[in-house]
């Protein structure tokens, strides 16, 4: 199994968002994100997933009287998730993080945001933790937030994570 985290490095323009997300979507096969899509808190996203994954519909005939409505509606594919990470900073620190359902129910998004905070926390290699660094260099052990905090002390395979077999809480 193999997960894919996309990163893009540019302007933070609708145009830049759109290409991002238009090349999110070209490399999944036109197919929706299967889990959950997340970003930070750049405007531009949520106009950019609904310009690449919205079909237009027209509203049906309803056969009443008066004025029908003829104006498309836009419609997302079913079961795209998307939620933006908050960031309020003092000083340059992250004081408080907040997440924010803007497509899709919260319960699922909740569901899918444990996957990602597991791999956020477990797999994904920090350069800002590498263990022996010194400042402004890059050289150093390769740590994962769960190493820095003494929780493992290994980088998870997504394979590990995945077959991780949770204790029966009683």
């Amino acid at each position: 199994m193999e997960l894919r985290v996309n990163v893009h490095v540019g302007k933070h323009t609708k145009e830049d968002a759109e290409e991002f997300i238009r090349g999110i979507k070209e490399r999944s096969n036109g197919a929706a994100p299967p889990l959950l899509f997340t970003s930070d808190e750049l405007k531009e996203y949520p106009s950019a997933i609904k310009a690449c994954y919205a079909q237009e519909v027209s509203p049906p005939k309803t056969g009443r009287r008066g004025r029908p409505r003829t104006r498309p509606v836009q419609l997302i594919e079913k079961g795209l998730l998307y939620a933006q990470v908050q960031k309020t900073r003092e000083k340059n620190r992250v004081v408080k993080v907040e997440k924010k359902v803007i497509i899709g129910s919260v319960e699922k998004v909740k569901q899918q945001m444990k996957l990602d905070n597991a791999y956020y926390n477990l797999c994904r290699k920090h350069m800002s933790l590498r263990q022996g660094a010194v400042k402004g260099v890059t050289r150093g052990k390769p740590r994962t937030p769960a190493m820095a905090e003494g929780i493992t002390n290994h980088i998870w395979t997504l394979t590990e994570l995945l077959s991780y077999r949770t204790p029966i809480n009683s």
